[in-house]
């Protein structure tokens, strides 16, 4: 099955139960909306986030 969604699906997804779906829609909606709000865990997820991705760019590789 295709994920037609902006979800990143677990990779059990096939194996669970509708209910199993539902409470993990409702955990990652719940995630979501926490990380997007002005609250000091939105802002230190963003601050993270913000800092692993320049962490990931050449400008801090090292080459002896």
């Amino acid at each position: 099955m295709k994920n037609t969604t902006d979800y990143d699906l677990p990779e059990t997804w096939g194996l669970m139960s509708d209910e199993e779906k539902s409470a993990w829609y409702v955990r990652e909606r719940v995630f979501r909306q926490a990380i997007s709000q002005d609250t000091t865990f939105g802002k230190r997820y963003r601050q993270q986030k913000e800092e692993q991705e320049r962490l990931d760019t050449d400008q801090y590789r090292y080459d002896p």
